[in-house]
């Protein structure tokens, strides 16, 4: 079997709607920064990979800019998950960050 590190995080929930949401939010994070891809999990490890040598601020405003124009508690309920998911692999970014978006 192949280890692919985002498995790790989505084992810490025991709800499979929380992991169902939670997949369906960080793939088009994802897709934002690297373009649109038919692998979304592989897509998903190919970042934690890359995490620690990226701009997450640029990549989480990347994402924040694209999903900008939905209703707001939309947006609201989809950047705790990106927080989440990065919090997990030890990236934690300014709660002023996240409030200023």
């Amino acid at each position: 079997m192949v280890y692919i590190p985002t498995t790790e995080f989505f084992d810490t929930f025991t709800a499979k709607t929380t992991i169902v949401v939670y997949r369906s939010i960080l793939k088009p994070f994802v897709a934002v920064i690297y373009g649109p891809g038919v692998d979304g999990d592989g897509l998903l490890a190919r970042y934690v990979a890359e995490l620690h040598l990226r701009d997450v601020k640029d990549d989480v405003f990347k994402y924040f800019a694209s999903i900008n124009d939905l209703a707001p508690k939309t947006v609201h309920m989809r950047l705790p998950c990106i927080k989440s998911f990065l919090q997990h692999f030890d990236v934690e970014l300014p709660s002023k960050f996240w409030r200023d978006l």
